[in-house]
C-alpha cells in the first residue's frame, strides 16, 4: 500500500520530537506526549469571562459562563483522540461559539 504525503509529515514531526518510539509502546505513554500539547487559553475573552476548572474521574472539565445566556449551555468535546490538547484551536473555536451562539460552554 502506498502511504500518503500527510502520513510522510506525520512520521517526520513525530521523529524530529523524538515521540515516534512511544507511539509503538502497548500502552501508549499519553501523559508524555501530551506534556508539550496542552494549550491554555489567553487574552481578554477569556480574563473577561466567568472560567472554573474541575476534575471528573481523570478528566479536566473546563466551564466557560457569561451573563447573556444564563439558561443555556453548550458541551463542547474536541476531537485529538485520547492524546490531542486542547489546542489553540479549539479554544478559538469554543470562544466564537460562545459569543455567537450567546451560551455557557
Amino acid at each position: 500500500m502506498k502511504h500518503s504525503l500527510t502520513y510522510y509529515i506525520i512520521k517526520t514531526v513525530l521523529q524530529l520530537k523524538g515521540i515516534k518510539k512511544d507511539f509503538s509502546k502497548d500502552p501508549i505513554d499519553y501523559l508524555k506526549v501530551r506534556k508539550g500539547d496542552i494549550h491554555h487559553p489567553k487574552g481578554t475573552f477569556y480574563k473577561q469571562k466567568n472560567i472554573t476548572s474541575f476534575q471528573i474521574l481523570n478528566s479536566k472539565i473546563t466551564e466557560i459562563k457569561t451573563l447573556d445566556a444564563p439558561d443555556k449551555i453548550v458541551l463542547f468535546l474536541h476531537g485529538g483522540a485520547f492524546i490531542s490538547g486542547p489546542a489553540e484551536h479549539h479554544w478559538e473555536v469554543l470562544k466564537t461559539i460562545v459569543k455567537k451562539g450567546k451560551v455557557n460552554a
